[in-house]
């Protein structure tokens, strides 16, 4: 095997490990503007288990998205579809927009009404998971 083989074989997982742990420091970095009881005792290397975690289970869960349909009259109760814009601010910065109401559309059934959210909470529990918490 030739060094220009060896580094192309080397670069993909390189790159996903790099990917990995520069991912893992920005969440501590985020939990850390916080300052508040939940987040006093993240540690890194938690974080970069839950990101390896994620790496392993994203398989299954791409398979599981492809499965569901958001366009089918039962996909669910309620949906809230948010600005492209509006929901990426959420998702780099959780304390630019508290307290702040913002508009968004709720669908119900083949009905849409114009409603208005805010994130809600100043602590990392309300900003920290999957789910963020807001009002409606």
């Amino acid at each position: 095997m030739r060094l220009r083989d060896v580094v192309v074989f080397a670069l993909l997982p390189s790159l996903v490990g790099l990917y990995v742990i520069a991912a893992s420091i920005f969440d501590y970095q985020l939990v850390q503007q916080f300052d508040d009881y939940w987040s006093r005792d993240v540690r890194l290397d938690t974080l970069f288990m839950g990101r390896v975690s994620a790496a392993q289970n994203l398989p299954r869960m791409l398979a599981l998205e492809r499965r569901l349909d958001p366009e089918k009259l039962d996909s669910g109760i309620i949906r809230l579809q948010f600005p492209p814009d509006l929901w990426n601010s959420w998702q780099g910065d959780p304390l630019a927009l508290i307290g702040r109401w913002n508009n968004v559309t709720l669908v119900r059934d083949n009905s849409l009404s114009r409603v208005r959210v805010r994130s809600r909470g100043d602590n990392s529990v309300h900003r920290m998971t999957e789910k963020k918490s807001f009002t409606l």
